[in-house]
């Protein structure tokens, strides 16, 4: 397991782009927004570091059927895949399906192999702006992601600097980073980003689950 870590680490962004073979996700459907979640609300999203370097190292199968496809840019961390496919579905349905991906993996066990740099890419895949039902399991992904010194700054200059959904120049975006440092239990650094002291231990946030007649299965994997 130290060793697949260890590899999937040590491999590039671009090695990971290129492995990945990157495509623009096509949706199979042209009549509008989709409401058709429940689907991929059964899939159990995982992401193990066996998984994670097989489906980065893996030729996976174009046409394989939708949630397959889902599950493999997850756990290769093909966050921009992921993003253009939640694109499809009308806003609250991407949302709930955004927050699906996020709490499996944030509560899995074992725990799931997630770099600082993925949960920010990952964040950024949700084509709506983030509430606290999505900010609270990034933020214990961000928690066991963040390992050293090192990986914090890293961590900080991305949200300085400003992603999709996440830090930068707008008041919003500082106000959500922040809010997901806090989540991590960065509470310092949630400070640099106007967190008022009150604010730092945020109340608990039920997370969304499958209902209870849609059991959540693994979606059948269909990589070379």
């Amino acid at each position: 397991m130290l060793v697949l870590f260890v590899l999937f680490v040590t491999l590039s962004q671009t090695e990971i782009a290129s492995a990945n073979q990157k495509r623009k996700y096509k949706s199979k459907t042209d009549t509008g927004l989709r409401k058709d979640i429940e689907t991929f609300a059964k899939i159990k999203f995982s992401r193990q570091a066996e998984e994670a370097f097989r489906a980065v190292t893996a030729t996976l199968d174009e046409e394989a059927d939708e949630s397959t496809l889902l599950l493999a840019w997850v756990q290769s961390g093909d966050w921009e895949e992921v993003r253009e496919f939640l694109k499809q579905f009308e806003p609250e349905g991407a949302r709930r399906l955004h927050i699906k991906i996020c709490s499996d993996l944030a509560f899995a066990n074992p725990k799931s192999t997630m770099l600082p740099q993925d949960v920010i890419a990952l964040a950024d895949a949700s084509p709506v702006d983030l509430e606290e039902r999505q900010i609270a399991p990034l933020g214990n992904l961000l928690k066991l992601s963040v390992k050293d010194s090192e990986s914090r700054t890293e961590l900080l200059a991305q949200l300085h600097r400003g992603t999709i959904r996440l830090g930068g120049e707008n008041a919003d975006r500082r106000r959500t980073a922040a809010r997901l440092l806090a989540r991590a239990d960065l509470n310092s650094e949630a400070k640099t980003f106007g967190l008022p002291e009150r604010d730092l231990r945020p109340e608990t946030v039920a997370v969304e689950n499958p209902p209870p007649d849609v059991p959540a299965t693994p979606a059948k994997r269909t990589w070379g």
